[in-house]
């Protein structure tokens, strides 16, 4: 599955492409674009995928990739090294630049036994770090000491 809000941002043509390539080497993979349909479509698409891509250009993940890790799918997308140094640590996204996503799509589809991990990995780091509990937290420890203060 690929869910791009924006094709050209998300780098949608190097997926496209990257597929066609699988399917070229015999790969019986299909790309399921999540595009114009309501968010609880969306979220049974995604369910009903194996592998999530987001994005290949940004350099960090987003909300695509939050949701397709909390269902338990082994995500890819392109995380640049300055970025990935600043997330919490065990990102469980399998990053992979434009250049490299056939090789490493291929290499994924062999290791399917590993997709029940890189699942649980993905619903135990959304949970730690984007879980609505630690968010407050985080927020309450950063402006917890001005909350309530005037002037």
């Amino acid at each position: 599955a690929h869910a791009p809000s924006n094709r050209r941002i998300k780098g949608t043509k190097y997926v496209e492409e990257a597929i066609e390539q699988l399917q070229q080497r015999g790969r019986r993979v299909e790309l399921v674009l999540v595009e114009g349909v309501s968010y609880a479509d969306s979220l049974a698409i995604y369910n009903s995928c194996d592998i999530a891509i987001d994005q290949m250009l940004i350099g960090a993940y987003g909300q695509f990739a939050v949701e397709t890790m909390a269902l338990g799918k082994p995500t890819v997308c392109f995380i640049r090294d300055d970025v990935g140094d600043l997330y919490p640590p065990g990102l469980p996204i399998v990053s992979a630049k434009p250049a490299e996503l056939v090789d490493v799509l291929d290499d994924l589809i062999d290791r399917r036994n590993d997709w029940a991990a890189l699942g649980t990995h993905g619903v135990e780091y959304v949970e730690r770090v984007h879980g609505s509990l630690n968010v407050a937290k985080i927020a309450l420890d950063a402006y917890g000491p001005s909350i309530g203060r005037s002037g």
